[in-house]
């Protein structure tokens, strides 16, 4: 008879609502932002909009050109609309000469999911079904809505998300960096039916903390300065020496590379530059001591400055 076994699969079966219709939406942002950082959040203040206010718990995007909507989304008879909104960063604060954006949202297709269904259902050798791609792209933006707008979960690539919070699973690579354990997962079609296929996947990140730290572990691998900048660039970190009110008041900014000529690869000790606040020129080690009353710890003090941009 032979012996039992438990086979298992890294998949699940889809099983859509018969008359589910998705209704998809192209949008155009201009002028073009391609930080991927701010396109996530511009769509978040677009979804703000009163447009959206019926709808807003239906609606799923992939955060740069498409919007999938499990209800119809009222933009007037000829089915299109522009919202304008000014950019403000997700703790509400509006940046200097902050940018404003027009937005065109545009009805593109109906999708309706029975009609794919039959089309998988099909015996006919000539059966076709003209949206089966825009119809998958649809479907993996929705499976991907959850996890998109999770706390602590971060999307790299198509589908790919990885926890960064206390349940993370990861192994320290050295040198700054951590493998981070996180899946895949992709809407497929097959005879008869719709699946999910979920895959483990891994990706590196830096190591979360101190970024002095990380710069410390990063030379510690006989790793030069340029090769330092490069590490650095980009990264975004965030400080909490200014107050509001004697409380600290996080900012979160985007280090441009190590400082620029002529300081490049000077420490705190040796970059001056000028202060009007105290009346000329000053060392970075100066500064946070007379105006912060902030004392650079020794170990930190022989470090090659990041510099930062405005946002």
């Amino acid at each position: 008879m032979g012996a039992k076994i438990v086979l298992r699969v890294n998949w699940f079966h889809v099983l859509p609502r018969p008359t589910q219709a998705l209704y998809r939406y192209s949008i155009d942002i201009q002028p073009e932002e391609t930080i991927k950082r701010k396109q996530r959040q511009i769509f978040a203040l677009l979804l703000e909009d009163p447009t959206f206010a019926s709808v807003r718990d239906s609606v799923a995007t992939d955060y740069r050109s498409n919007l999938v909507s499990a209800k119809d989304i009222s933009l007037g008879p000829d089915g299109r609309k522009v919202v304008q909104i000014t950019y403000r960063e997700s703790d509400g604060e509006v940046l200097p000469n902050a940018k404003t954006y027009n937005i065109k949202i545009q009805k593109s297709r109906t999708i309706t999911l029975s009609e794919l269904m039959d089309y998988l259902s099909s015996t006919s050798a000539d059966a076709h079904y003209e949206g089966h791609d825009e119809a998958v792209q649809a479907l993996n933006i929705v499976m991907a809505r959850k996890a998109s707008m999770t706390p602590n979960v971060v999307a790299v690539g198509q589908n790919k998300f990885y926890n960064v919070g206390p349940q993370a699973v990861f192994s320290n690579l050295g040198g700054g960096l951590i493998a981070l354990k996180g899946y895949y997962a992709s809407v497929r079609t097959a005879t008869l039916r719709m699946m999910v296929n979920l895959n483990v996947c891994t990706a590196a990140f830096y190591k979360p903390g101190s970024l002095l730290e990380c710069m410390r572990e990063f030379r510690d691998m006989d790793r030069t300065e340029e090769a330092l900048d490069k590490f650095v660039k980009k990264l975004r970190v965030e400080t909490n020496y200014l107050k509001k009110k004697g409380v600290p008041s996080p900012r979160v900014k985007t280090i441009c590379g190590l400082a620029p000529p002529p300081g490049k690869g000077l420490d705190a000790q040796k970059y001056k530059f000028q202060c009007e606040e105290l009346g000329g020129m000053v060392t970075v080690e100066d500064f946070f001591k007379r105006s912060k009353s902030i004392a650079l710890r020794s170990r930190f003090r022989q470090f090659p400055l990041p510099s930062v941009s405005a946002s």
